[in-house]
């Protein structure tokens, strides 16, 4: 495993932002960690130790270490290429560090990145080019985000101060009123529990459920769930999180007994993931986004596999349970 960790960061390459006084010195890590980073950017290893691409094909990532802030702390920039990005041959990808030592990606896109010599909020601003095309991006306090969406960000020169600029607000509505991320604001550890009521609402609503009372309830008033039945978490590491709710039910889910709702946020609101009878269990095994495979657990010794597209969580063969991994022997259902 260690001649496996220094070959990934024998990666390590100058491929910077045209930046040079930004570039920073590589950080301290650990095996795990390097392993972390190349998963938060997207680039999970696969079964021979080696990065895999968005194809899930063996990939090799030049990474450098950028400071796009001015705090001292160096971020990670991924630069790819290969013919699984189409139609330009080359994928970026940017990873911060959180106080609490992990890395999340808060930069993605398929052509090339460079550093437009401006700041917002304190990040370089960023400029995009794919097909052809140049789209500018601003840090909009949690991620990279298309000019538009980041509006309202102080803008100065790289040799200026940038202007301070007011935190985003928590609430889900005025989130989404804007056309922005309903979770932007929000700072981890996300606790479900700890939302404004309406962000709640907004969360439970998207899955289907209907208020009853003090109770949510779906499946038609046959399930409930309650607020220890909504978790909110990091699936991908991108620094935005998931909503992952389960709702109980032997009327509605049969044997199982359970089913679970997963929502994404997005601009102006919660998109559906997956929605399935079962119990989820997210596997080591990434689709695109690096977004986890889920394996639908419930009677029997033989579990449907679902991976994400791009689009949807599809089926994706099936395996027998061996604790998560998601490397039991395919079945057939």
């Amino acid at each position: 495993m260690v001649n496996q960790i220094a070959a990934l960061m024998g990666a390590v390459a100058a491929v910077g932002l045209a930046l040079s006084p930004a570039k920073a010195a590589q950080p301290s890590m650990t095996p795990e960690q390097v392993v972390a980073l190349f998963g938060a950017a997207g680039f999970p290893l696969g079964p021979d130790k080696r990065p895999l691409n968005r194809c899930r094909a063996p990939a090799d990532p030049k990474v450098s270490f950028i400071d796009m802030n001015g705090d001292g702390q160096a971020e990670a920039l991924f630069i790819d290429e290969g013919s699984c990005y189409k139609p330009d041959g080359r994928w970026y990808a940017v990873a911060a560090r959180s106080p609490d030592g992990r890395w999340r990606r808060i930069l993605e896109g398929e052509g090339a990145v460079k550093a437009t010599g401006a700041t917002a909020r304190g990040w370089f601003v960023l400029a995009a080019t794919s097909a052809g095309r140049t789209k500018e991006l601003r840090y909009d306090g949690h991620a990279y985000a298309s000019a538009d969406r980041a509006a309202g960000a102080a803008v100065a020169t790289a040799d200026g101060a940038p202007e301070a600029a007011a935190p985003p607000s928590p609430d889900a509505q005025s989130a989404s009123a804007s056309g922005g991320y309903p979770t932007d604001g929000w700072k981890p550890p996300f606790k479900f529990a700890q939302l404004p009521s309406a962000a709640q609402a907004a969360i439970l609503s998207a899955g289907g459920f209907k208020r009853d009372g003090k109770a949510w309830k779906g499946c038609d008033g046959a399930s409930s769930v309650d607020k220890d039945g909504v978790e909110i978490r990091d699936l991908n590491g991108d620094g935005r999180p998931e909503a992952v709710i389960t709702d109980s039910s032997s009327e509605c889910h049969g044997a199982a007994g359970q089913g679970f709702t997963v929502l994404m946020a997005t601009p102006g609101g919660w998109k559906t993931m997956a929605q399935e009878t079962g119990i989820p269990m997210f596997l080591e095994a990434r689709g695109a986004q690096g977004y986890p495979d889920i394996q639908v657990g419930g009677p029997g010794f033989c579990f449907p596999i679902e991976r994400w597209n791009g689009k949807s969580y599809a089926p994706a063969g099936a395996r027998a349970d061996d604790g998560g991994k998601g490397k039991g022997k395919p079945c057939k259902l």
